[in-house]
């Protein structure tokens, strides 16, 4: 996995997320689930999700390039 794949892909995500949990759907979720919420949320639990949800993304993304780069069809 490269490096600076990986690094874009993450920062894309963890921005995306935040905007997301942060603004759109912020209200959404306080009333849809608010009671399952935590008040403080583990953040080292969410930095491990982060990087291994990443890694995962890119590097399928990588195989289904290799797998379609050695297929017969196009």
């Amino acid at each position: 996995m490269k490096l600076t794949v990986y690094l874009t892909a993450l920062g894309a995500f963890f921005l995306l997320d935040m905007l997301w949990l942060g603004g759109v759907a912020a209200q959404f979720y306080r009333d849809q689930i608010g009671s399952l919420l935590r008040e403080d949320p583990i953040l080292p639990a969410a930095v491990v999700f982060y990087l291994l949800f990443v890694a995962a993304l890119v590097r399928s993304e990588e195989h289904t390039s290799e797998l379609q780069s050695h297929s017969f069809i196009s």
